[in-house]
């Protein structure tokens, strides 16, 4: 059974429609239980598999708790946490606001260690070899300007996985990270239509020559949730058309 976070839209809305149509019965967490339910019921009604939404708030280690709790008292042990929930900020540092900088660390970073220990602890305490999977970013290893507290967010995730699958690998859990690259979610197309994002100078920075999908990333998320990927842990693989390995001016 797995549990994903940020379940209900964008690139979570790839993960855990690749993992319902592989058979996973998935706990779809957002910000509120309404806004789950529209995919988990979704989920079930496409791929028949059983699905719980989720309502929420990653930052809050009480909330996370009880999320956790729910979800496995109804689809059984946690086998796979994929920690997806995040927001972004574009700010000049010396234009952002204190609080949005901390937001970002309480969503992406407290976020990401509440679901990986409520995961983890739940895996010790049932016997699962299981899977966590962190979606980091290319942010995490490219500086991007006007975006201090993202990059810093995500590179904090990215070193959080290896000491995170450095304590974990005595008790069987593996936990990676999925590095995405421009994907073509909702919320990025729409700024390409309204203009705020210039598509072709974009298209021309990704060797590949393309946004991915969140298709492509669910692709990787489920590799590292199976056995073929088992002698792997603490590592980062970035699904990003080649953006972070172009160095060339």
């Amino acid at each position: 059974m797995a549990v994903v976070t940020g379940g209900s839209r964008g690139i979570g809305a790839g993960i855990v429609e690749r993992l319902a149509a592989d058979g996973w019965n998935v706990g779809v967490a957002a910000t509120t239980e309404d806004r789950a339910a529209e995919m988990a019921e979704q989920l079930a009604a496409t791929h028949g598999v059983t699905t719980v939404p989720l309502g929420i708030a990653v930052e809050d280690w009480a909330s996370v708790e009880a999320g956790f709790d729910k979800v496995e008292a109804e689809l059984g042990p946690i086998s796979l946490v994929v920690n997806n929930a995040g927001v972004a900020g574009v700010a000049p540092t010396l234009e952002m606001a204190v609080e949005d900088f901390s937001e970002l660390i309480d969503i992406n970073v407290k976020g990401v260690f509440h679901g990986s220990k409520a995961g983890a602890a739940r895996m010790v305490a049932s016997g699962t070899k299981g899977s966590i999977v962190q979606i980091g970013s290319v942010t995490a290893v490219n500086g991007f300007p006007s975006r201090v507290g993202y990059c810093s967010s995500k590179a904090a995730v990215h070193m959080m996985t290896k000491v995170l699958g450095l304590d974990l690998a005595p008790h069987g859990i593996r936990v990676n990270c999925v590095a995405p690259g421009y994907i073509g979610t909702p919320m990025i197309e729409g700024l390409i239509e309204e203009g705020k994002l210039p598509v072709e100078p974009l298209r021309d920075r990704i060797p590949m020559g393309d946004l991915g999908s969140p298709a492509d990333i669910a692709a990787a998320v489920v590799w590292l949730a199976s056995s073929e990927s088992r002698y792997m842990t603490g590592e980062s693989i970035f699904v990003d058309g080649g953006w972070t390995a172009y160095g060339h001016v």
